[in-house]
Order: structure tokens, then sequence, then C-alpha cells
């Protein structure tokens, strides 16, 4: 059995024991194009599979009453608000034997110390990709609001992306609550390279 296979196993035995079909609303391109027939077949029963774009999305979906879906993927930042909300059932960690193997980091994260409403599933991180033949070569944030680079830059359409990008320009964290902080980023959106002009 594949890695995201089991991990989705995981999830869902733990989320949803319950039917033939499960509903499963996920990030576009995170899991390959066999896993869920392999799934079907292993634990004979059918899947129905949504993906999203970002996390508003999926809140969007998620919120709209009964929106059928059993097991969803939110990024650790939308737990608290997603609970807070009532979206999302306790686990049960009885059947979630393998929580242990987790890197010591993730298993008690701050969004959710307790691992009572969600699993951590995928950790990314973020960063600048260029081509080898950019000259000169980025070598900071503050790079994206270098004028030569109008127009030939792409970023993720993300809020939390596009905001950390500001904060790390201006020297702070990534990851900054700090309200003085977070409104000396905000004028800085509008004019990143790969902003509408």
């Amino acid at each position: 059995m594949r890695r995201r296979t089991f991990l989705l196993a995981g999830a869902i035995s733990a989320a949803c024991g319950r039917g033939p079909r499960l509903n499963v609303y996920n990030w576009s391109d995170y899991i390959a194009p066999e896993t869920i027939p392999q799934f079907e077949r292993e634990f004979g029963l059918r899947v129905h599979y949504g993906t999203y774009e970002s996390n508003q999305e999926m809140l969007a979906q998620v919120m709209s009453g009964n929106s059928g879906w059993d097991v969803v993927f939110p990024s650790g930042d939308f737990i608290g608000p997603m609970h807070a909300l009532g979206l999302l059932a306790p686990l049960d960690h009885a059947l979630l034997p393998n929580v242990s193997a987790l890197a010591t980091e993730f298993q008690r994260p701050p969004w959710d110390p307790e691992l009572r409403w969600c699993i951590p599933y995928m950790h990314g991180v973020t960063g600048i990709l260029y081509q080898n033949s950019l000259q000169p070569a980025p070598v900071s944030w503050a790079d994206l609001w270098n004028p030569r680079l109008r127009g030939r830059l792409t970023m993720l359409d993300d809020q939390a992306e596009v905001v950390g990008a500001c904060l790390k320009k201006l020297g702070y964290s990534i990851n900054s609550h700090d309200p003085a902080e977070l409104l000396a980023a905000r004028p800085l959106r509008r004019r990143l390279c790969c902003a509408p002009t």
C-alpha cells in the first residue's frame, strides 16, 4: 500500500466508519490518479472525490450547509476557525494506532495540540524558485518588489502566502500575529511585482 493511500485510509477510518460511499474533499494534485481506484478495491467502498484550490474555496463549500464531505484537508491555520464553527467532528484515536509514528513536531501541533480534530497529512514550505537564466538571481524576499521582475513573476493566489512575503520583506516572521507588523505589511501587497497593475 502506498504511503498516501495509507494516510488517506487512516484519516477516513477515523472520520467516517459508515456507509458504502465516502466523500473526500482535498487539494488538487495531492494524490496519485490510481489512489482512489486502489482504495475502493482494497476497502470495498465507493469514493466521491472533489478538489479545491484554496482554503477559502474549501471553507465556503463546507459552510454551505449539508455539504456532504466526510473528510477534508484544511491547512493547520484553518483548524481553529473550523472547530469554532462546529464543522469538525472529534477523531477516535482508537482507530488511529499509527499516530505515535508521526514526527515529533507533528504530535502536538500548535493548531491542535491533542490531535482531537485533525491528523497532520502533509507538510510544506514557502520559498522562491527561479530559472537559472535569471541574473542576478533573487537573494531575498525583497527581490519580489524589484521593478526588473515586473510581469515575470507568478505567486500562489493565497492570502497567507502574499502577506507572509510582505512580512519577510520587512524582516518580520512569516507567521507574525503582531498587529503593527501586519499593518506595516498591508500596503506592500499591491506593490508586489506579480500583482496586477
